[in-house]
């Protein structure tokens, strides 16, 4: 696996999708994006994914924020939850729900949560191989 981190972004307003994929993509990530939860899940299984966003407002975003905590495949992945309205503590119940960001977002407060989550994420792959 190269060095590029890809974020997932799954989110069903199209001008969202295109201002976050900008951010991340001139942050040096690189972006796969969906409106479909259940083509999210498969990216994510396919190990396509070092963490993913969801809008909290898409048909099957709780399912899915769910369906990855559940998969041995998928449960390590971060997950930050994007909503417009008053965060649901039932959202951060989940293990891999990492941020609850609150729309709008500024990009620089965006780029400091992913940051922050792929590089735990990482810390936590490394501590994993030693461990082995």
């Amino acid at each position: 696996m190269d060095d590029v981190r890809t974020i997932l972004i799954v989110d069903d307003e199209p001008h969202m999708v295109r201002v976050l994929a900008v951010v991340l993509r001139d942050a040096g990530y690189r972006v796969v994006a969906t409106d479909d939860p259940a083509e999210a899940m498969q990216i994510a299984e396919r190990g396509d994914a070092t963490l993913v966003t969801v809008d909290g407002h898409v048909a099957g975003a709780r399912d899915l924020v769910a369906g990855l905590a559940r998969n041995v495949r998928t449960h390590a992945i971060p997950v930050i939850v994007l909503t417009e309205a008053p965060i649901e503590e039932s959202a951060a119940s989940f293990a891999n729900v990492r941020a609850l960001l609150r729309r709008p977002l500024s990009p620089r407060g965006l780029l400091e949560v992913v940051a922050a989550c792929v590089d735990s994420a990482a810390h936590r792959d490394e501590r994993r191989m030693d461990a082995a």
